[in-house]
């Protein structure tokens, strides 16, 4: 109880000092993680958990994604946030090392290189195919796209009736590409 009085007098001391800064309280339990008095947003003070995301963590984030020109690529700003294992390669690996030490509420801005995010640009395979094992569209020709089921796309180069080529691209849509992106920790799940 008298843990309880204290921490609470001095949220109110720290409040009344200075709406704009956060402070920290060090006056818990051994077995109490620290709090942190934070002003939300429209300027009311809260007290969240002071834990820092790590490896291993299920963590949940908001998020917004842009290129270097600004084009937003991607966000969950008015959707679910997006969820994750901290660590486990679920996502890119410049936006998993920028949500590792963050606390619920804060954000961080980070612009990633291609090798942090999607990676380089490589160059398309060239694979022939039998006319026997391969499925193509009716009517597909010399210069037309076809789609794989694993995800990748191609561009038949020849077809002589027995064989066809193809340049396959194994690149994804945003390889080669610098991302920026702002990310909020919205929860920490252990």
């Amino acid at each position: 109880m008298k843990y309880r009085v204290l921490i609470i007098l001095t949220c109110a001391i720290a409040m009344s000092c200075n709406n704009s800064v956060t402070e920290e309280i060090s006056t818990v339990t051994p077995t109490q993680t620290p709090f942190v008095i934070d002003q939300g947003k429209g300027g009311e003070p809260k007290v969240v958990n002071a834990r820092k995301a790590k490896t291993g963590d299920n963590v949940s984030v908001h998020y917004r994604g842009t290129l270097d020109s600004g084009e937003e690529f991607d966000s969950s700003i008015g959707k679910s946030p997006l969820s994750f294992q901290l660590g486990s390669g679920q996502v890119i690996k410049g936006f998993d090392s920028a949500v590792e030490g963050l606390m619920v509420g804060e954000t961080v801005k980070i612009r990633l290189n291609p090798d942090e995010a999607y990676g380089e640009l490589v160059d398309p395979i060239v694979k022939e195919f039998g006319k026997d094992t391969l499925t193509l569209p009716e009517g597909s020709s010399v210069g037309q796209g076809v789609q794989f089921q694993n995800g990748f796309s191609g561009i038949i180069i020849k077809d002589d009736g027995v064989l066809v080529t193809i340049e396959i691209d194994i690149n994804h849509a945003m390889a080669g590409k610098a991302l920026t992106f702002e990310i909020e920790l919205v929860s920490i799940k252990n």
